[in-house]
Formats: C-alpha cells, sequence, structure tokens
C-alpha cells in the first residue's frame, strides 16, 4: 500500500512535467497556429509565447527539487529533536539555574514508594522506602537483580523513579537543580568513563561548573571573543570561554593551582593510584625552560644516584653510564652514533639508514661498506634462527629485528643479494640491510658483530656526526650531556643517564627501587607525581588499565568533596587487597558523613554503620552488620555463597 501510494504521485509529477514539456508546444502550435491563420493572432506574438515556454521547465524542476529539499529536511529536523528531546527530559533550568544555597546537605535523604520498572514495566525497584540520615555510613547487599545498584541510581538522581519521590532535608529532591546534586553528590559504578585528556582533566572535571576566571582580552583577541559570544547568544547557545578557569577551588578545600594538584595526589593515593601516577610522572617529560627548578632537581638526583652506585660495587655494575668517548654496549648502534635523543621523526632509527646526513657520516668514516657487511649478516643470521619459529614465538620480541611478517621478504632480499658485490645492490634493498646494524645492542644481542674495531669507528661517526650537523637539523637530536637536563628523554632516563645492563639478575627492579630511594631522599617524590597528573590516558582511557579508570573515576568523585558519596560496587574490577584498602580509607574519610555503597559481597558490610538488605527489588530489612548477619536467611545465604 505505501509503494502504491509512493508510485501514485511519483507518476502524477511526471504527468505534470510531461504535460507542462510536451502539450504545451503542441498547443502552442495546433492553437497558435490557428489563430494565426485566422487572422487573430501575429506571428510574432505566437513565437514569443513558444520561447517563453521554453524557459518554464528550468525554474519548475526546480521548485520540484526544493519542496524534495525541504520535506526531506523536515523529516530529518525531526527526527534529531525526537532524539534530543525524549519523554520525561528535564528543562535547561535543572542545568542552568544557579541554586541560592549551595551549603552542605543536612538532615536526611529519604524515599517515599520508590519504584523503577524495566521496559517490560516489570518493577526492578519495588515500592522502597527508607529514610537514611546523613551522618551514616550504609552497606547495601544483595544478589544480582536484587535492584541495589538501580536504587543507587534513584538514590543519586541519575535516574527518575515511575512512582515514589525522593527528598533531600525536607526537600523534593526532583525539584532541586543540577548545581545542588551535581556539586554535593557523587556516584561511581563499576564501569568508569575516562575521557581522552590528563589525568589531571579527568581528576578535576568535577570542579568544573562555570568560569570563574576569565582571562584579560586584548586587540584581535578581544574582537574574536566578542564575536564569539555575539554568535553563541544570536543561535541560542552557551556563552562561557573555554579558556576561562573553571575550577572551583573552594569546593576542593583549596586556594590555588598548586594546592589543587597537591590535593589530588593525595586523593589518588587514597584509592591506591599514588605509585602508579608517581611512575607515570617518573615516564614523562618537563619542558627545562619553563620549570628550570625541577630540571636541576633532577640533575641533583643524577648525582646522588651515581654517589649511591658508586658506594657499592655491585650496584655500579647494574648501569653503563654514557660517557662522551666510551662505547656503550648496552646501547643500539644507532644511539651510540647520535649520542643523543632524536626529537620528532628526522632521525628515527627505523629510518636512520634512509637520511642523507647519516649516510655521508657513514661514507666519510668509511663504515659504508662494513654497514652493509654485517647487515647480510644480521639479515641471514634472523632468517637461519626464527624462519621456523612461530610467529607469536618470545624470541622475536626478545632478540628479532625483523618481523615475522617481513621475514619473507629478507628471505627475497638474501637471495637475490651477492654477498661479494652487496655494493651493486639496488637503493631500496641497500638501505634495507643498512638499517639493521643501527638496531644491534651489543650485550643483549651478542651476535659478535660489534667487534672494537666496528666500535672504534662509531666512536668516530658520533664526533663526526655531532660536529658537522646542519643548523637546520640541530633541533632534531638532544645530545647526551652529563651537565645538562636532556629535554627529549623522560625524568627517569635522565636521572639514570645510561643504560641498564643486561644479563644482571633483576636490574631493571633494583635500579628503580635506587631511583625512588634517591628521589625520596631529595624530596621529589611529589613534584615527580605532579608530573605523571600531565600523563595522556588516550581515548576513553585506554592507555590506562580497568583498575586504574576505576581508581581514577573514583578519585575524581572525592575530589569534589560531595556531602553524599553513592557507590556500586566500585571496586569489582580490582584486587582483594586494594578493595580493601580503598573501603578502609573511604570508611575512614566519611566517618559522621553519608557514604552509600553498594557491596559487591555481603562481607564487605562489616565496618559500616548499618546494612540495607534488597532482594527482588525490596527492601527487606536494615540494621547493624552483626545482627543481619547472624538473624537474617538473605544475608547468611549471601555470606555462605562467598
Amino acid at each position: 500500500g505505501v509503494r502504491e501510494r509512493i508510485y501514485r504521485q511519483k507518476f502524477v509529477i511526471k504527468f505534470l512535467n510531461n504535460s507542462i514539456q510536451q502539450l504545451g508546444p503542441f498547443a502552442f502550435y495546433s492553437i497558435g497556429g490557428y489563430f494565426v491563420i485566422s487572422g487573430d493572432l501575429e506571428i510574432g506574438t505566437l513565437v514569443a509565447a513558444i520561447a517563453a515556454h521554453k524557459d518554464l521547465a528550468a525554474p519548475w524542476k526546480e521548485l520540484l527539487a526544493y519542496y524534495q529539499m525541504q520535506a526531506d529536511a523536515t523529516i530529518k529536523y525531526d527526527q534529531v529533536v525526537s532524539q534530543f528531546g525524549p519523554a520525561g527530559m528535564r528543562g535547561p533550568d535543572y542545568q542552568m539555574v544557579e541554586a541560592d544555597d549551595l551549603g552542605p546537605l543536612t538532615g536526611e535523604l529519604t524515599a517515599a514508594n520508590l519504584t523503577l520498572n524495566d521496559d517490560q514495566e516489570v518493577p526492578v525497584v519495588d515500592g522502597v522506602s527508607m529514610r537514611l540520615p546523613l551522618d551514616k555510613r550504609y552497606a547495601i547487599v544483595g544478589s544480582g537483580g536484587s535492584g541495589k545498584d538501580e536504587l543507587t541510581l534513584l538514590l543519586a538522581r541519575l535516574l527518575d523513579p515511575d512512582n515514589g519521590n525522593i527528598s533531600l532535608g525536607g526537600g523534593d529532591a526532583a525539584l532541586l537543580p543540577e548545581t545542588v546534586t551535581g556539586r554535593r553528590m557523587a556516584h561511581v559504578g563499576a564501569a568508569a568513563f575516562v575521557f581522552a585528556g590528563t589525568i589531571a582533566d579527568n581528576l578535576f572535571l568535577g570542579l568544573k561548573h562555570r568560569p570563574l576566571r576569565s582571562p584579560e582580552y586584548t586587540g584581535a583577541a578581544a574582537k574574536h571573543r566578542a564575536l564569539y559570544v555575539d554568535e553563541a547568544r544570536r543561535s541560542g547557545n552557551i556563552d562561557f570561554d573555554p579558556d576561562a578557569d573553571w575550577i572551583d577551588y573552594t569546593s576542593a578545600g583549596v586556594e590555588d593551582a598548586d594546592t589543587l594538584r597537591q590535593a589530588g595526589l593525595g586523593v589518588l593515593a587514597q584509592c591506591g593510584m599514588g605509585e602508579e601516577v608517581y611512575q607515570f610522572g617518573l615516564r614523562g617529560t618537563i619542558d627545562p625552560q619553563a620549570r628550570p627548578d625541577l630540571a636541576a632537581a633532577i640533575l641533583r638526583a643524577r648525582v646522588g644516584l651515581r654517589q649511591h652506585m658508586a658506594a657499592d660495587p655491585a650496584l655500579l655494575v647494574l648501569v653503563e653510564g654514557f660517557d662522551t668517548d666510551a662505547y656503550n654496549l648496552n646501547a643500539s648502534v644507532g644511539e651510540n652514533l647520535m649520542f643523543g635523543n632524536p626529537v620528532g621523526d628526522v632521525f628515527d632509527v627505523e629510518h636512520l639508514a634512509e637520511h642523507p646526513y647519516v649516510l655521508d657520516v657513514l661514507a666519510q668514516v668509511g663504515l659504508t661498506e662494513q654497514f652493509l657487511s654485517v647487515g647480510y649478516q644480521v639479515a641471514s643470521t634472523m632468517v637461519e634462527l626464527f624462519a621456523d619459529l612461530p610467529p607469536d614465538h618470545e624470541l622475536f620480541q626478545q632478540f628479532s629485528f625483523i618481523s615475522a611478517d617481513d621475514l619473507p621478504d629478507v628471505q627475497a632480499l638474501l637471495q637475490r643479494s651477492d654477498r661479494a658485490n652487496l655494493a651493486a645492490l639496488p637503493d631500496e634493498d641497500r638501505g634495507r640491510l643498512m638499517s639493521l646494524p643501527f638496531k644491534i645492542i651489543p650485550a643483549r644481542h651478542r651476535l659478535g658483530l660489534v667487534d672494537e674495531n666496528l666500535q672504534g669507528k662509531v666512536l668516530e661517526a658520533r664526533r663526526y656526526f655531532a660536529a658537522n650537523l646542519p643548523d637546520e637539523l640541530r633541533s632534531a637530536v638532544e645530545f647526551f650531556d652529563v651537565t645538562e637536563y636532556n629535554a627529549a628523554a623522560n625524568i627517569q632516563d635522565n636521572i639514570l643517564f645510561g643504560k641498564v645492563a643486561y644479563g644482571q639478575a633483576l636490574a631493571v627492579d633494583r635500579v628503580g627501587a635506587l631511583i625512588s630511594e634517591v628521589i625520596m631522599e631529595l624530596g621529589l617524590h611529589e613534584v615527580v607525581a605532579e608530573v605523571g597528573l600531565s600523563f595522556e590516558v588516550g581515548i576513553a582511557g585506554s592507555r590506562l588499565s580497568t583498575a586504574q579508570r576505576q581508581k581514577l573515576a573514583l578519585a575524581r568523585a572525592l575530589m569534589k568533596r560531595p556531602d553524599i558519596l553513592i557507590l556500586s560496587e566500585p571496586t569489582a574490577s580490582l584486587d582483594s587487597a586494594t578493595q580493601a584498602g580503598i573501603m578502609q580509607a573511604l570508611l575512614a574519610e566519611y566517618e559522621g558523613r553519608c557514604l552509600i555503597w553498594s557491596v559487591q559481597r555481603a562481607s564487605m558490610a562489616a565496618g559500616f554503620d548499618e546494612t540495607l538488605v534488597m532482594r527482588q527489588g525490596r527492601l527487606m530489612e536494615r540494621g547493624s552488620y552483626a545482627d543481619l548477619s547472624q538473624n537474617n536467611e538473605c544475608v547468611r545465604e549471601l555470606l555462605a555463597s562467598e
């Protein structure tokens, strides 16, 4: 039936089109011709009418196209509006109106006949009524599907009940604007969302409500800002300044950005993420021009590390330091040649053999043919050792310079190469062979190819590389200097100023512990951890583990110091020891305040002031954990199932 209606309308339009284009000229020629013959019409008038009719088709088609576009736009607009305007959607005042009183919430959190139905109108939360004084800590226990998690969402005002209401301090919570519920309450569920940005961006998100301190604009910037505001207001958008300082330091209980970072580190430590952020800081980089004080402190740590190692010969062999006049056996040939860290992709180790200046350096010191020969030997050894191994074998990760996917191409390269005349190879094949020696680490790979003769020539090439580096390439490499901070290296590598020795038992762990000891002695632990706040978490927190994302979400909620903290199995992805540590810290933090925790296991409710038992959407009983664990059948079943 729909198809028939579409075709009827379609062919009515086609009929009109064809009538205008075909019947029109026929009518003009036949009827107009008759009037011309009979003398009632001038032939010039007829010709003018026919010419005008020819120009009628184009605007008619444009008119039809306009009506079609209008109909399509109307349908799409209705679809968009339906997506952004669902039934029960709150008005803009819920988010935009600033409450007169943003003081602490006091009194009771009261639920009366609270009911929430699923899509099939089956009650998930069924007629729950309770009064929760805001000076106690509550644990909600229940099996999966008991409604405990949905209850926490209702109490946090993240879901609207189908029936019943919630009161806060004697007032209807449904009428409270988000400026109250969003700032004085916090909810963390079992699945934490972390957005792309730094750890600090995510940690301090709950403190950003409105722009509080706008920057001063002058000149062109002021005109651009005025244009932005005018455009936003005329289009009905918010004219808040994205570049303003949005952080509410008062809510966090701090005075400025420095104390905010310190408070953030304290909250992260409370959530079991302090050491991880410190490790992120060790792997982070700083701008020594912007932070000269920190760069100087890192250099002191470098000296302190050397003093610790010099005092104990067992530690001295763990690290091979960088020396301008010595070859570092624990660094690659490429690192020894540059004697520095590449900045950008210009001197990337994967493409060193393609760079004209590097090739010129090798030619000047007579290393070109030797690199070709070593590259051929490396390729032959790799093919011989790894040809029969599966692609996921651990030896590929440890020793191979060639991936399993590239191995057939290398085999083909060796077959078409004449070892006695490698210089005659095409440029692409020569570059492929010469790229392999740059990746050799003598202490690790032990192929016997980087002998003392080759090491001496590489040192000669190092000196030539630094002395003759063109000015336009100076910024592409940050040379090692024992007296200078290396901006291209991370903090840990700057302190180490060398390479951890291969083959030494637990060398990485022992050196890491020694670096941490030196940092603690110099009082730099907190400063390094602050650098870790700038760690980029990746898209949706992809660079963090599930446990780290969960800890960060907890810290984000704690950062705004909510009066009511509502948690729904927030530590389910963490190990038992970490769970216990976080729970102990939060119970201590919220003594005398309101903490509502839907616990993963019934035994976790032992430290709370009161326990609420949920079953099949109903609140079955409430009381102390000691009484319920003895007298409540549901709690005893949950404890027995653990």
